[in-house]
């Protein structure tokens, strides 16, 4: 059997919302090539991409079922579909905006008791309008229950919220990728709603996760994976824009990490060094950069800091590493 997509439903599938369709598709393939963000990443941003995806698809076929002079039973089906599948895509990005920090299991229930509601209510909305329901001139109106999937939205953006602002403790830069995902679904929502601008929402949260996955690639090129530390070429960096004669550098370097490896594995050294690295974060954070530039190296850059407040931060560091196996030596130039 051929497949004419000149049909009037195919040009609505393939053209009416091209954008989600064609930006997800190809991020999909990319996303699955990828092999340097974190695994748990790719999976849920594979999950919102194929979410969107299918959004785009479902959300062209209620387009096309709109344009006729009344409302069918496929049109409140793909309706349902749609509703449904547009939180789900909010929560694949919560997770993979909680992959640093992860949502506690509780939450994790509670979003997804959350996601059968909204599912099972949308699709009760086929037969009694619970959620939604079109009249007789196939406009969608709002049912009893309206507001619920706009509540459920309003929890899963609060949560992001919340644990992107953690994020700013250690990289900032992939904290204000997330904030303009959120900005931009917060925004596109009521401008959709009542601006009645189709295609907005999803169109919109696919270019917003496309940045923020961008964001997440190129971050990952200045910072260690294992620890999230900026790395060597953030150094040489940094070093280009500050005057030599303001800084100074602190090396530390872990002793015998090597043997660590030989002995117990690569499980145990990298234990030594995120317990180190906890240490130095508390010592010098306030007053340095810190920077993992070797297997059992680190160095702090510090601007414009005298010695005295640099040798205080030493000294402390020193003290709370004396409570631990490793030992560190440090020196300062």
């Amino acid at each position: 059997m051929t497949i004419n997509f000149t049909l009037p439903v195919g040009q609505y599938i393939f053209t009416a919302n091209f954008a989600t369709f064609f930006i997800s598709f190809i991020m999909i393939f990319f996303v699955a090539a990828n092999k340097i963000i974190h695994k748990k990443q790719l999976k849920y941003f594979s999950l919102a991409y194929c979410c969107l995806l299918l959004c785009g698809v479902f959300e062209s076929l209620v387009f096309y079922y709109s344009q006729m002079n009344e409302p069918c039973l496929e049109e409140r089906f793909f309706t349902a579909v749609l509703f449904s599948l547009l939180p789900l895509s909010l929560v694949s990005i919560l997770e993979i905006i909680s992959t640093t920090k992860p949502v506690r299991r509780s939450y994790r229930i509670f979003l997804y008791i959350l996601i059968f509601l909204n599912t099972t209510l949308n699709f009760l909305s086929c037969a009694d309008g619970i959620i939604f329901y079109y009249t007789a001139d196939n406009q969608l109106a709002g049912g009893k229950l309206w507001f619920l999937p706009l509540v459920f939205v309003v929890i899963y953006l609060a949560l992001m919220i919340f644990n992107t602002s953690w994020h700013f403790k250690t990289n900032i830069w992939e904290s204000i990728s997330a904030l303009f995902v959120i900005t931009v679904t917060i925004t596109s929502i009521p401008l959709q709603l009542f601006l009645k601008q189709n295609f907005l929402i999803t169109t919109s949260i696919t270019m917003a996760l496309t940045f923020y996955f961008l964001s997440i690639h190129i971050q990952f090129f200045r910072h260690d994976p294992l620890t999230q530390l900026h790395n060597r070429k953030t150094l040489f960096l940094d070093l280009k824009k500050l005057n030599r004669s303001n800084i100074s550098i602190l090396t530390c370097k872990i002793e015998n990490l090597d043997i660590f490896i030989d002995t117990s594995g690569i499980e145990a050294s990298d234990l030594a060094v995120l317990s180190t690295v906890k240490r130095m974060e508390d010592s010098f954070e306030k007053i340095g950069r810190i920077y993992r530039t070797g297997t059992d190296e680190m160095k702090i850059l510090f601007n414009k800091k005298s010695s005295e407040e640099i040798n205080a931060a030493i000294d402390q560091f020193q003290e709370k590493m004396s409570t631990t196996p490793y030992s560190v030596s440090c020196k300062l130039d």
